[in-house]
């Protein structure tokens, strides 16, 4: 698993595709689509740790959810995880009350679904 894919800022998604598609040997295709699923990852981050339904004790589960980007040569894949290890508790206890990770893509489901088209038109 490679370890992910960093935006720089200045850095066009152009420059992102051509610096994947050079680093990880991927084609154009796939490094626009590491492009966008890089910009999306902050994206599902940050709603994640602001929308998070818990009441915090100690903070670590919010401040431990992250999201990343795995390029490899023929797939992309984006991932929204907690860092703490009773996160899988906070998503599947209590008939998912405290649950963060699938409210937050399907609230982004169609904006990224809708990206992917307008890559591909």
């Amino acid at each position: 698993m490679n370890a992910g894919i960093r935006w720089e800022p200045g850095r066009s998604p152009r420059d992102l595709a051509a610096a994947i598609q050079r680093d990880y040997g991927v084609s154009k295709h796939v490094a626009a689509a590491g492009s966008l699923a890089t910009h999306f990852a902050g994206v599902l981050e940050a709603y994640a740790k602001a929308n998070a339904p818990w009441h915090d004790r100690t903070s670590n589960a919010r401040q431990t959810l992250f999201s990343v980007v795995d390029v490899e040569k023929e797939r992309v894949i984006l991932y929204l995880s907690h860092g703490m290890e009773y996160g899988v508790f906070l998503e599947l206890c209590n008939a998912g009350r405290y649950a963060i990770i699938l409210p937050t893509l399907e609230a982004h489901y169609e904006q990224i679904k809708q990206a992917m088209k307008d890559l591909y038109r």
